[in-house]
């Protein structure tokens, strides 16, 4: 492959931008020594990024070094805001985020509405949050939707998402149409998992580490991040861990859950106990836990004997309601599964999926602008 100036120059802004984001403000000398490019280099990029209205001076910064004072700069928190939505199923999880990834509000809606109906139920979410944050929608940079299902390679198609009541091979191509066409803005689809994964991964500022992220809301899923890359799979298929099994006379029905999710989605363990993790109260609490976490911890150690990935997250919807007795009761019932070390973590993001969607847009929109400029 040839030399091509452009491709160099804008992998410098990217990497000067991404730094100036995890790392927060800096100055164009220690950036120049945290990345190895030359200083003229550096006061060259983070020139064009502030042209991009990506960066801006810090306003009043104070120095203790003496002689002449470093002008600092940091990400523009207001240049663009993006939207994560996750899917559910039973429910809708949304938030809003500016560029330094703050989430500023998020949102919990129950719906019925069928499948071919979403995208009126989306507008009226996404309205909600521009109106609850004061943002206008020429402010908007672009969204993420997370599916619990299995996307397509051109992410045109969804199957194999029996929460969202589909069976069969379905095209989701009509809501990114519909959204940009009313918004003006890119929309992005992922695996819903895929994106809570993502947002663990950046919320804890992992770096070419592996990361297992075990979803236990509505269904039971996965996502998997190897060497810092995400994991998909020959057909989009890798976190489908709601298709494992423990029993050999388990016979798979394509119009069904897998028979893992099947023992603890939120619908088996509503039937089954009258979970209700919205309620304020559940007395049979720890019979749900102890139901719940051997399942939970033969699946992880199956998955650690085959990949040797020590650090595993849980979240979701019923993780968070059943808390810190559940994370306990399955990492004592792996004390006993496995030699290995190992050991389950609460999710540490405070809404995993909803920054992992608005992550991945934010990245696609900055792209964009860093081609552009």
């Amino acid at each position: 492959m040839s030399y091509i100036p452009s491709h160099l120059r804008h992998m410098n802004k990217q990497v000067v931008f991404n730094l100036l984001k995890t790392e927060g403000p800096s100055s164009c000398v220690l950036i120049s020594k945290a990345t190895g490019m030359s200083e003229p280099t550096v006061h060259k990029v983070v020139d064009e990024l502030e042209s991009s209205g990506l960066i801006e001076p810090v306003k009043d910064f104070e120095s203790k070094a003496i002689g002449r004072k470093p002008q600092m700069i940091k990400i523009k928190a207001d240049a663009f805001y993006t939207i994560g939505i996750i899917l559910e199923g039973d429910y809708v999880r949304a938030g809003i985020l500016n560029l330094e990834g703050k989430l500023l509000h998020a949102v919990t809606v129950f719906t019925d509405a069928p499948f071919n109906q979403i995208v009126s139920h989306l507008k009226k979410i996404i309205d909600g949050l521009l109106q609850e944050t004061h943002i206008a929608v020429e402010s908007l940079g672009g969204m993420g939707i997370g599916f619990p299902g299995i996307l397509s390679d051109d992410y045109q198609t969804l199957s194999f998402a029996p929460l969202l009541k589909i069976l069969d091979t379905t095209s989701i191509s009509f809501i990114s149409q519909e959204l940009t066409d009313y918004y003006h803005v890119p929309v992005l689809f992922e695996n819903d998992v895929n994106m809570s994964v993502i947002g663990e991964y950046h919320y804890l500022n992992m770096k070419n580490g592996d990361l297992l992220y075990i979803s236990l809301g509505t269904g039971f899923g996965a996502g998997l991040i190897i060497d810092g890359k995400l994991r998909y799979g020959n057909a989009h298929r890798c976190g489908e861990i709601g298709y494992t099994t423990f029993d050999s006379h388990y016979v798979a029905d394509e119009k069904k859950p897998g028979w893992l999710e099947e023992q603890l989605s939120h619908r088996a363990l509503q039937r089954k106990f009258a979970l209700n993790p919205f309620a304020l109260e559940q007395t049979n609490r720890q019979e749900i836990i102890d139901y719940i976490s051997p399942l939970i911890a033969m699946c992880v150690s199956n998955i650690n004997a085959l990949l040797d990935c020590p650090n595993v997250r849980i979240g979701g919807m019923i993780a968070h309601f059943l808390g810190t007795p559940l994370v306990d009761a399955i990492n004592e019932k792996l004390r006993v599964l496995t030699r290995f070390d190992l050991q389950v973590l609460p999710q540490a993001a405070p809404d995993s999926g909803v920054l992992g969607a608005a992550h991945l847009i934010c990245n696609h929109v900055v792209g964009r602008r860093l081609k552009e400029n």
